[in-house]
């Protein structure tokens, strides 16, 4: 397993640079207000392929030699470019606390972080579909050295997150994206009055959330 550092990240963006859009970091009233803390939005939803794993896929293929890039890329995903993103704010500022949000129907990470090691995810039950894969090593190692505590929501709260932030912005968000902003709004005493960055990622969604019962 190859240990990732900020260096690592520094050169990745230098690297990613000239394929990826400048995403935007919003910011709103009403969201404050019911989360009773001023939280700022990186929507990597407007990220080309409409997620931030384009940086990673990006920094993955132009990493290829030409003979590699020949044979051709198979994606898989198991967080890693997130857990990447809290060890790079974890470098910029030490003073910064990380958390991950985690659906309750599948919570390996919290879990994983309860038993020392990497355990596997088996028959999840969430609608957050990009959470159902298992940790890697090497994802749950980072996790385990930046991430100060994982958050654990149930799905009706990520569907009423998501559909606040729907109802606000404008913008349909995948149910996944919503679980840290779920996990935001139940814990407010963790948050109260603080600034607090959160990524959003994931805009595949093509009709609005249900409503909430």
């Amino acid at each position: 397993m190859i240990d990732v550092t900020f260096q690592n990240i520094q050169e990745a963006h230098e690297r990613i640079k000239p394929f990826i859009k400048q995403t935007r970091v919003l910011n709103f009233k009403e969201i404050d207000e019911v989360a009773g803390c001023h939280i700022y939005f990186k929507c990597e939803n407007e990220q080309r392929a409409q997620a931030f794993k384009f940086r990673g896929a990006t920094n993955a293929v132009q990493s290829l030699s030409d003979e590699k890039a020949q044979r051709g890329v198979c994606p898989h995903s198991s967080g890693n470019h997130a857990a990447a993103l809290a060890l790079a704010a974890k470098a910029i500022d030490p003073t910064i606390k990380i958390y991950a949000g985690e659906p309750l129907g599948a919570d390996d990470a919290f879990r994983s972080m309860i038993f020392g090691q990497p355990l596997p995810m088996e028959n999840p039950q969430t609608v957050a579909d990009g959470l159902r894969t298992s940790l890697s090593e090497r994802t749950f190692s980072i996790i385990k050295s930046n991430v100060s505590e994982i958050l654990i929501v149930e799905d009706v709260l990520t569907l009423k997150a998501q559909e606040l932030f729907h109802e606000v912005s404008g913008t349909l968000i995948e149910p996944s994206s919503a679980v840290p902003f779920a996990a935001i709004i139940k814990n407010k005493e963790k948050f109260k009055g603080k600034k607090v960055g959160l990524i959003i990622s994931g805009g595949n969604v093509t009709h609005p959330p249900a409503p909430s019962l």
